[in-house]
């Protein structure tokens, strides 16, 4: 008698798990090995810093994209690791993001437009640039052809309009 269970033939008393569904399908055209030209606007009357590396990204069970960012300028070395997945009990996408600049743990939610180009995060946090101050933060991917994203990082200001700070050009390494 063989132990050796299939997804088709579970064991007796084991629930079929979901599958995944077109929403977590969606998150595979993200997944692979990317080149990144990065433009951070820290400070207004700033210039803003520029910087180069490269994205490795997986599908983790056909459920989860797992992206790992590192920076290839010494004069500003950054790591980050960001997870997108898809909840259907709360019908939005899921994200979470840790970077080697801060200790904190962020937590996204968003929706992929109407054209299913772009996937739009919204979360709140501590705002860099003011201390202790919580701030609006809108993160969006924009998939501007197969193999060219778009990732702009946005601030919401006391006046309510919204200002990038962060956009990272990727296109697929070949």
């Amino acid at each position: 008698m063989s132990t050796t269970q299939t997804p088709e033939a579970p064991a007796t008393g084991m629930p079929q798990m979901p599958p995944p569904v077109a929403e977590h399908a969606w998150l595979e055209r993200l997944a692979g090995e990317w080149k990144t030209a990065a433009e951070l606007q820290c400070m207004p009357d700033q210039p803003p810093m520029k910087t180069v590396g490269h994205d490795s990204s997986r599908m983790l069970g056909g459920f989860w994209l797992i992206s790992e960012t590192k920076s290839e300028s010494p004069e500003m070395p950054f790591g980050a690791i960001f997870t997108i997945g898809y909840s259907p009990e709360k019908q939005k996408y899921i994200a979470t993001w840790v970077d080697t600049m801060t200790s904190r743990l962020w937590n996204y939610e968003g929706e992929v437009s109407d054209d299913g180009k772009v996937l739009t995060f919204h979360t709140e946090g501590s705002c860099p640039m003011e201390p202790g101050k919580t701030m609006r933060f809108r993160e969006r991917i924009e998939l501007l052809t197969p193999d060219h994203k778009l990732f702009t990082s946005a601030i919401q200001g006391d006046d309510g309009e919204w200002r990038t700070c962060v956009t990272v050009h990727a296109h697929r390494a070949k």
